[in-house]
């Protein structure tokens, strides 16, 4: 292996590298596109080669030879901020020959010293990465969003995506190397970025519920609430006689819904002072000081001066922890009363996510 690895370079491998290139590919700074090279190789091919060679044998290159063009695409129409855009680098067609020589020494030998758990640079387990994310995992997604699947079926489909993902086949069997629970973390952590199907399926109907408590206008909506929690919203619901299957996989994703979300402050008569989440702290949202009982109740609203639409700096205080009181004093009153409402705490926008509920799921 080491002896392939640190042979001379041959002329032959720079020719193969560039027969690999697609013609019409984006010239670098020099002008000239991968055509230039392929058509005119019984002119330029000796000096093309002399360079490649001279560089690969002795390791070194010189100054400008990786010089590069970066060429902002759009993603989308009207584009305002650098992230909508995507970057690409355009690199003289000798640096990418230069890469593509070395790339395909390093193919040769990728599979013996590549871990079985590594995807990104190896095509049979890229291509089953791309399968499970974009096929097996994604195939459900509509009855997931409906439906709680039993716990049962989603061990079997997850113990079906495992085995193909190790390769294994009808008679033949491999060694998972890996819990699947491990694969299923995001890559930061160490894993795959696999769906666990159990938690993404609670996620999915977490959507529905958080639709309960905002979308009170559909059809939807109303339908369940007449049924189930009339007097009530959908977080103080209860799952009732002879519950439907629809309301049953719903009510089971209501404590996904209820730990992600928080108070919004408006007039602050919806929201308890003690029990409810409303600080927007990183962590637990509710606050930690010693609980006092307030003359004017024990909702937030007893902390606000409802007239002039300001916090009553005093009461506050006198209330909370020092830490506490900043945090309460800065959050932002509107000069209008407003109805207090519920935000997903994980998002900037205060909007439900999937993605950040599959987290609290999980």
């Amino acid at each position: 292996m080491n002896a392939s690895l640190t042979k001379e370079f041959h002329p032959d491998e720079v020719w193969t590298a560039l027969q690999q290139m697609h013609p019409l590919k984006s010239p670098g700074p020099d002008g000239m596109p991968p055509i230039f090279y392929q058509k005119f190789w019984n002119i330029v091919g000796p000096n093309v080669i002399e360079c490649v060679l001279n560089i690969l044998n002795s390791g070194s290159m010189p100054p400008d030879f990786n010089a590069t063009h970066i060429c902002l695409i759009p993603k989308r129409n009207n584009p305002q901020k650098v992230t909508d855009y995507r970057p690409i680098s355009l690199t003289n067609v000798l640096s990418r020959i230069v890469s593509k020589v070395l790339a395909n020494r390093l193919k040769k030998i990728l599979p013996h010293i590549i871990s079985m758990s590594q995807s990104a640079f190896l095509p049979d387990s890229a291509g089953r990465e791309t399968l499970i994310k974009a096929v097996a995992q994604a195939t459900p997604t509509y009855s997931m969003s409906c439906f709680k699947l039993p716990d049962s079926l989603c061990k079997e489909l997850g113990a079906m995506i495992c085995r193909f993902w190790w390769g294994q086949k009808k008679e033949e069997r491999k060694i998972p190397w890996i819990a699947w629970d491990k694969l299923c973390k995001p890559k930061a952590d160490g894993g795959m970025g696999f769906k666990d199907l159990k938690s993404f399926n609670l996620a999915l109907l977490a959507k529905q519920g958080w639709r309960l408590l905002h979308n009170q206008n559909t059809l939807f909506h109303q339908v369940f609430k007449a049924k189930y929690f009339e007097n009530s919203t959908f977080l103080e619901a209860e799952l009732g006689k002879h519950p439907s299957f629809a309301w049953r996989s719903i009510m089971a994703a209501k404590n996904v819904v209820a730990e992600g979300t928080r108070w919004s402050v408006g007039k602050g008569n919806k929201i308890r002072l003690w029990e409810d989440k409303w600080l927007p702290t990183l962590t637990h949202f509710k606050p930690v000081s010693p609980r006092k009982n307030l003359q004017e109740g024990n909702q937030v609203s007893s902390l606000i001066d409802q007239t002039l639409r300001a916090w009553r700096e005093d009461v506050v205080r006198n209330t909370f922890l020092p830490h506490e009181a900043e945090i309460i004093l800065g959050i932002p009153l509107s000069s209008f009363p407003t109805e207090d409402r519920r935000v997903w705490s994980a998002t900037a926008n205060g909007v439900f996510s999937v993605r950040n509920a599959y987290r609290v799921a999980q």
